[in-house]
């Protein structure tokens, strides 16, 4: 297998060839390259965390209807 010639073949940011990859987890932390791949945040990046979190709906009552008391 020519691994030059077989780079050519591929439009991509990263091509891994006979090596390990980034240890990047494919599909949840794009590298953020070549096309601005991925799904999500890039690994690391600011929003990376709101990947890996449910966060909680937090709501309060503003409008009060029903019995009010006499003055």
């Amino acid at each position: 297998m020519n691994l030059e010639l077989t780079k050519q073949g591929f439009d991509l940011g990263n091509l891994y060839l006979s090596r390990p990859n980034t240890g990047a987890l494919v599909g949840r932390q794009p590298f953020g390259g070549h096309g601005l791949s991925g799904v999500g945040a890039t690994a690391g990046g600011g929003e990376c965390l709101m990947q890996f979190v449910v966060a909680p709906v937090v709501s309060e009552q503003t409008l009060h209807r029903g019995f009010a008391p006499p003055k």
